[in-house]
């Protein structure tokens, strides 16, 4: 499946409209500290293009390192974890 037609399922299955989960879901990258977007060691943030940069090409499930610009920490992330990260906030037990 395509990548909005993967976000639009999960959006049908969670009861909550895709726009309000979209919002919701940028909000929580761009604000919470405990997002990928943010240095591990010392929580400012990494930047959207830095992160791509050491993303790009690799393969999904693959891990990378995104150092710090700040504090010099390599910060570990996986390709495609925050999608899922992402849809098991908003996947129910209910049905």
């Amino acid at each position: 499946m395509g990548l909005l037609k993967d976000e639009k399922q999960v959006s049908r299955e969670s009861g909550v409209d895709y726009s309000t989960r979209a919002r919701a879901d940028l909000q929580y990258f761009f604000g919470s500290p405990d997002s990928p977007f943010f240095c591990d060691a010392c929580h400012k943030k990494l930047g959207v293009w830095h992160i791509l940069r050491y993303a790009l090409f690799k393969k999904p499930g693959m891990s990378y390192l995104v150092p710090c610009k700040l504090c010099g920490v390599d910060n570990k992330r996986l390709k495609g974890g925050m999608k899922e990260h992402f849809d098991d906030r908003w996947k129910t037990d209910e049905k």
